[in-house]
């Protein structure tokens, strides 16, 4: 087969085509005063030229990048006024770009490995799942399908090698994650020194959208989801500050100290605990750098206690979160409730997204706190295990520890020991989190795999020369 030609004229022609086409329809709409559904198919026909020059001009990793960057307003573009998911059309388009490139290039086509069986037995028995239950015609549940147990972050796994196969491809994702990094910490920074009117978009002000409006919340809108991003931006920032040289090593220390800051301001002590754990096991994987640990510490301290010192408030705040109970009540009496539930149908369970349909006669008053219900689980092992029991839980699990696990052990080439060793850090984060939150977080859902399968798939015959 000969090689497919992404470059040329026909795709300025098609541009051209589409574009003239919907400026006809929207023209002729106006005239006759149509219906909003013709606009709204006028600009279809305008965009999908665009859509299609980004997937044959734009290299997957640039397109996979934005998408990953955009992810951080995922479940808020209407806010915005956007009408689609731009992170998920960005995505579409970089998978879309490497599936085009791969039809007259074998470089471009993922290698595929046990890992990846197991993880498509892991989607089909989730899916088989929630058919059998009838949750798939639940908006909530196709998210979390999508999201949470991660069928996108599936698929990013599996393009990730090929997308980002050269040290070229690798400085695109590591510029996009310090640049959000930087965005990441300033809104931590206005928002917790009460400069709301400089935070964007406003959506992240309003109280009505999300939850912990009190705290540093991001675009994210809660604040767990803020601290684990910030971390994973903080730990691709010290990649960057060791391979980048004057300025914008500079530039690279100082959006990680932001970022950690940030953590700070969450006030949220599962990312406390998260990044503190993640750092230390980070530099403690390799001899070389396990002399930087005692500074780590000592230096995190150092933040801490300037933060309180400088930002009033602060202290009292974190003093309040430290000694709230209710959200440990909750975690104590769903934990409760889902483990019976485990009990009740261990191998199956109750079905995908049926905890809070069927929780209720598992809740039971405990002797030393008061009884409280959620709506989802915040453990991601435990709430699979609920939904589609011991099976398919264990399918998942065995997909991550191969998938993420695989990676760390896996020592590739020389360049890829500094995104070993960050991926450590994150995945340890990542870990820590996920035992106390839902995490349906698509920033960090989609950048773990992404990471793990640049990082696993190092075998991949690399593109080009390094830049």
């Amino acid at each position: 087969m000969s090689a497919l030609r992404v470059a040329g004229p026909w795709p300025a022609r098609l541009t051209a085509f589409f574009a003239l086409a919907g400026l006809l329809v929207g023209l002729v709409a106006a005239l006759q005063g149509a219906s909003d559904a013709a606009y709204d198919g006028a600009m279809a026909l305008m965009l999908l030229p665009v859509l299609v020059g980004i997937v044959v001009l734009v290299e997957p990793s640039i397109t996979l990048t934005a998408g990953l960057g955009l992810s951080v307003f995922s479940g808020h573009w209407g806010p915005l006024g956007v009408p689609v998911a731009l992170d998920r059309v960005m995505l579409f388009a970089g998978v879309a770009g490497i599936a085009l490139r791969a039809i007259g290039d074998a470089r471009y086509r993922p290698r595929l490995r046990p890992v990846h069986a197991v993880l498509a037995a892991a989607a089909l028995y989730a899916v088989g799942s929630a058919l059998v239950v009838g949750t798939l015609d639940d908006h909530a549940a196709v998210f979390a399908l999508l999201d949470r147990y991660g069928l996108i972050s599936f698929l990013l796994f599996l393009v990730a090698p090929v997308a980002f196969a050269t040290e070229r491809d690798r400085s695109h994702l590591l510029i996009g994650l310090v640049a959000v990094g930087a965005y990441l910490g300033v809104i931590a920074l206005l928002q917790e020194v009460g400069l709301r009117q400089l935070v964007v978009p406003d959506y992240i002000n309003d109280p009505n959208v999300g939850i912990h409006a009190d705290r540093a919340r991001g675009p994210f809108v809660e604040a767990a989801s803020n601290g684990l991003a910030l971390f994973a931006c903080a730990v691709a920032s010290v990649i960057a500050a060791a391979r980048w040289k004057g300025w914008l090593r500079q530039l690279a220390v100082g959006v990680a100290i932001l970022c950690l800051a940030g953590i700070i301001f969450t006030v949220t002590r599962q990312a406390w605990l998260g990044a503190a754990v993640g750092s230390v096991f980070g530099l403690a994987a390799t001899p070389r750098l396990r002399a930087y640990v005692v500074p780590l510490i000592a230096g995190g301290v150092l933040l801490v206690l300037v933060s309180f010192a400088v930002i009033p408030g602060l202290q009292e705040r974190a003093g309040s979160r430290a000694n709230d109970q209710l959200p440990v009540w909750d975690r104590l009496n769903s934990d409760r409730a889902g483990l019976a539930m485990v009990a009740a149908r261990p191998m199956i369970g109750f079905g995908w997204a049926k905890f809070f349909d069927s929780s209720e006669p598992y809740y039971k008053q405990a002797a030393t706190y008061p009884l409280t219900e959620v709506r989802e689980l915040h453990s991601v092992f435990l709430s699979n295990a609920v939904e589609l029991g011991m099976i398919g839980a264990l399918i998942w699990a065995a997909g991550l520890l191969m998938a993420v696990g695989g990676a760390i052990r896996r020592r590739g080439p020389p360049e890829l020991e500094p995104w070993r060793l960050g991926l450590l850090a994150f995945a340890t984060c990542w870990l820590v989190v996920s035992n106390f939150t839902p995490l349906g977080y698509t920033f960090s859902n989609y950048l773990l795999w992404i990471w793990a399968g640049m990082v696993g798939g190092a075998v991949v015959p690399r593109r080009g020369s390094a830049l």
